[in-house]
């Protein structure tokens, strides 16, 4: 038997199995590199890096609170999901998403490509979706999605990732991880939206990260939550953000600025009746966003820039056009309004009877005469009179006429 040559044959085995291992295990890596690599690129990682980068500037001011906001877009196939320092997983739409392990046991926000299946079986299952994750330390990141004044508006897909929730001032406030889905089955596609980034110092030196729609819902709240420090302007201090004040005959609002962690003076002026389009004092607080009424706040869930937001993806020809879904108090302000500049007058009308045509909650065109009874005694809308009605002449009674089952009694 010639030991020597099968010895240098097996040998040859050997290393020829030990190149294919090699070759076999590189290739794979350079698979989940390029994979990478690829959705770096993306859009989803670009706004993701945006969005991060944002937070990033407002914890570093080291101030008591802070606010920005950003327009972020979101594919079709990329969700943000935030976890918590030391937490094992998220937990949202029946599904348990593990932290992934780069987040190491820190706050992190993540941006996946789906799919995202349960880790219930397999832990970490899901890190290979991983496109990005930026490490936040001793920060909590949450959301307030699905409070009540959204109205099953814009719901991200694993909007049950209950957290906690804090009563501040008479507001409940209830905050969840932060998921922003690009689309999901129930509620559609993200697109671009508008979003607040808001940051609070919480005891033990804790950094609350808050990233919400930018709406005056969320605006207020962080107007509501936070008072002026110590060494703010002497007015201001232990009063809230926003607090309107007279100096000589002149209102000053107490505007905090998280460079120098202090509430400042600056000048500011009453509302305007209508669109809140630019700061001013409302309700004796500052606004940026919302409706003001004879010197009373309307929130509205609608983001900020109403007109583009409204306007533009729906075609708006008629009065009748105002219409998105009759659960939003944004389409009786924006028809009462007439934000969107028709050539006519228009009227919101809440308790139509059912003829022709016209059904309750939709916006009508003006009459040519009228009176105020047309406005379902509505002070608000009466105040603002969109038609231009005799409001001196007493209301007419009206008849009994039916409405969706219910009879309508004579106005008194």
């Amino acid at each position: 038997m010639n030991k020597k040559g099968d010895m240098g044959f097996f040998v040859k085995i050997v290393i020829a199995c030990l190149f294919l291992v090699t070759v076999l295990g590189a290739t794979v890596k350079t698979v989940d590199i390029d994979l990478f690599s690829s959705e770096a690129d993306s859009l989803s990682n670009r706004e993701f890096i945006k969005l991060t980068s944002i937070i990033e500037g407002l914890i570093e001011t080291g101030s008591q609170s802070g606010i920005n906001d950003i327009t972020l877009e979101l594919e079709d196939d990329f969700v943000i999901i935030s976890f918590y320092e030391n937490d094992d997983s998220a937990i949202g739409n029946g599904r348990i998403i593990s932290t992934p392990k780069t987040c190491k046991s820190e706050s992190c926000l993540c941006l996946f490509k789906e799919p995202l299946i349960n880790d219930l079986n397999k832990k970490n299952i899901n890190d290979k979706r991983v496109v990005n994750c930026k490490q936040f330390k001793k920060t909590k990141i949450h959301t307030g999605f699905e409070s009540p004044d959204y109205n099953n508006h814009i719901k991200p897909y694993c909007y049950d990732m209950l957290d906690e929730s804090e009563s501040v001032n008479g507001n409940v406030y209830e905050y969840k991880y932060v998921c922003l889905a690009g689309y999901s089955v129930d509620h559609g596609y993200w697109g671009s939206k508008g979003l607040t980034i808001q940051t609070r110092k919480l005891p033990g030196d804790i950094m609350e990260i808050f990233i919400d729609l930018d709406n005056s819902v969320n605006v207020d709240r962080y107007y509501s939550i936070h008072t002026c420090p110590a060494g703010s302007y002497a007015a201001c201090v232990n009063q809230k953000y926003g607090f309107i004040f007279q100096e000589q005959s002149n209102d000053f609002v107490c505007k905090f600025n998280q460079n120098n962690n202090s509430c400042e003076k600056e000048a500011i002026e009453p509302c305007a009746m209508g669109i809140i389009e630019s700061e001013c004092f409302c309700e004796g607080q500052a606004r940026t966003s919302g409706f003001c009424i004879e010197d009373k706040h309307y929130k509205t869930d609608l983001p900020r820039d109403l007109y583009n937001d409204y306007c533009y993806p729906q075609r708006i020809d008629d009065c009748g056009d105002y219409k998105t879904d009759t659960k939003y108090d944004s389409d009786k302000y924006a028809c009462t309004f007439n934000l969107c500049g028709l050539d006519r007058d228009c009227y919101w009308d809440a308790k139509a009877p059912i003829i022709g045509s016209l059904k309750p909650n939709t916006c009508e065109n003006c009459t040519e005469a009228c009176n105020c009874d047309l406005y379902d005694n509505d002070k608000w809308v009466e105040t603002v009179n969109p038609c231009n009605c005799d409001c001196s002449t007493p209301p007419i009674t009206q008849p009994n006429i039916p409405y969706y089952g219910v009879t309508q009694n004579p106005i008194p």
